[in-house]
């Protein structure tokens, strides 16, 4: 834990966290080594449970181009790696591209139409800032 005093001439990076108990700023949780986690994501229905989709891509921006280039290198297929989606509980096949600080997961056949879209990301140690996915709406019918 870090006073105010160490802190403020060389706040390191976004997304630290910090903690004031009205006389002093604390740094929580400071460490130069990454844990791993996992996350779980919800059933996404769109806001439509009746209606078929077809998620086209996500995207996942990350810190910097290091970081991504690190989290595409460790998911080099839709069943191995860190990154898995689900099509009414049916996994994706995917492709995937690399610009920047974005992995974008492009989605491929026919599995990829649902009602209901899920992902989970296992074992991650890079910070992740933002997820989109993307999504046609097909025929109401």
């Amino acid at each position: 834990i870090n006073t105010l005093e160490n802190i403020t001439d060389n706040i390191r990076e976004m997304n630290d966290i910090y903690l004031s108990d009205g006389a002093t700023l604390w740094e929580i949780n400071k460490s130069e080594e990454q844990n791993k986690y996992s996350y779980y994501s919800k059933k996404f229905d769109f806001g439509n449970s009746s209606i078929e989709k077809k998620l086209s891509k996500m995207k996942i921006v990350f810190n910097n181009a290091d970081e991504a280039s690190s989290f595409a290198e460790l998911n080099t297929s839709h069943t191995d790696g860190l990154f898995k989606v689900y099509a009414d509980d049916v996994s994706l096949d995917w492709n995937k591209r690399l610009y920047d600080n974005i992995v974008e997961f492009r989605f491929t056949g026919r599995q990829r139409k649902g009602y209901l879209f899920r992902f989970t990301l296992d074992d991650v140690t890079k910070e992740i800032d933002s997820i989109s996915m993307i999504y046609n709406v097909g025929n109401v019918k």
